[in-house]
């Protein structure tokens, strides 16, 4: 087994999880054209559709849609690490939908009130 399986497999880091994730229809096509740059090709074939009910006050323009997708935590941010990695070789702001593509992956399922993705109660004052 090599050295560091067990350290992953222990902290859970490498456990598929069930990942809710919010993409622009040109994010989501440029994860599926990119998958060389951030590996999640088999992820994102797997993705479903999910059903989304806007909350109160939800800005109706918005065109983004909601997926399920199973992968790691180390699968998510390695990616979200290449795709910054590709973004910082190319000028800024020139690839607006890779950009938003990693910012989906990292900032996934933030609450209207800006609490955490794994928390389902509101931040403390």
């Amino acid at each position: 087994m090599p050295l560091g399986t067990m350290d992953t497999m222990a902290d859970g880091t490498n456990v598929p999880i069930t990942v809710t994730v919010r993409w622009r229809p040109s994010e989501l096509q440029w994860g599926l054209d990119h998958t060389e740059v951030h590996g999640l090709g088999e992820v994102l074939n797997g993705r479903m559709k999910a059903p989304f009910e806007p909350p109160p006050g939800y800005v109706t323009d918005d065109v983004r849609e909601t997926y399920i997708i199973v992968a790691s935590e180390d699968q998510m941010w390695n990616a979200v690490a290449e795709v910054n990695e590709w973004l910082a070789e190319r000028a800024n702001g020139s690839e607006p939908d890779a950009d938003g593509f990693q910012k989906a992956l990292a900032f996934r399922r933030r609450r209207p009130d800006g609490g955490d993705h794994d928390d389902d109660e509101p931040d403390e004052p």
